[in-house]
């Protein structure tokens, strides 16, 4: 009888803070703590519903979950925790691309059963999406990167090279959300499919025809109870 010969099984690993958290760590409306919860919520939301309409296994590593004491070491142990699944490959992403749900992650998948790591590169030197297989993954190296740096991209790119023996396939590059300006620039581009689901909610948080801005430092913030959202992960850029 001849041998099965299995497909690699292949996981998307949602790598995150949990709402709590992301709101902290960029305060996209600066001095609006609430709204910029509320951002944070939005982009966790969005980020889970792009990558669990993908058809293939989602696993969220949020900030509760994550072991490390700087982000290189967190998210190598989170790709250390789904490879140890008995995945043969990881497509990684975060939770602050806007057009995450462009990414045609079955060519993604396919271009990693051929062998091939992928990258999605932000214009700002980081990424949004990382591909690569068991066989392309030493952590040692890959938690050595400069990470949340403009240098992280390219780093990424010649690592990949020199575990894959060949160059990963790049795609398009897309931004990510990580300041005020960022979430101006969204809403002003008027974007399409679900990144413009999620411009949309976005701009229901502030009053009609309202543009986010900073909020005046002379004007307390408004604290809102809201509910837990969920929980799901960096860009990995950054």
């Amino acid at each position: 009888m001849a041998a099965s010969s299995a497909a690699p099984r292949t996981a998307i690993l949602l790598f995150t803070h949990a709402p709590a958290r992301e709101w902290e760590n960029k305060r996209l409306v600066p001095g609006d703590i609430a709204r910029s919860r509320d951002v944070a919520v939005s982009l966790v939301a969005h980020a889970r519903s792009v990558v669990q309409a993908s058809g293939l296994p989602v696993r969220v590593i949020s900030s509760d979950r994550q072991r490390g004491t700087s982000f290189g070491e967190r998210f190598v142990n989170a790709l250390a925790d789904v490879f140890a699944e008995g995945f043969d490959q990881v497509i990684a992403v975060g939770n602050d691309c806007p057009q995450l749900g462009e990414v045609d992650f079955a060519a993604v998948e396919r271009t990693l059963q051929n062998g091939r790591p992928v990258v999605g590169p932000t214009p700002k030197g980081g990424t949004y999406l990382i591909g690569l297989r068991r066989a392309h993954f030493d952590p040692h190296r890959l938690q050595q990167l400069p990470y949340q740096t403009a240098a992280f991209c390219d780093a990424l790119m010649e690592h990949l090279t020199r575990q894959a023996a060949m160059a990963p396939v790049q795609l398009a590059a897309r931004t990510d959300l990580n300041s005020l300006a960022d979430l101006q620039q969204l809403l002003a581009d008027r974007p399409q499919g679900t990144a413009a689901q999620l411009a949309a909610q976005l701009q229901q948080l502030f009053e009609p025809n309202e543009p986010p801005r900073e909020r005046s430092r002379h004007r307390p913030p408004q604290y809102v109870a809201h509910p837990e959202s969920g929980r799901g992960p960096p860009l990995l850029y950054k």
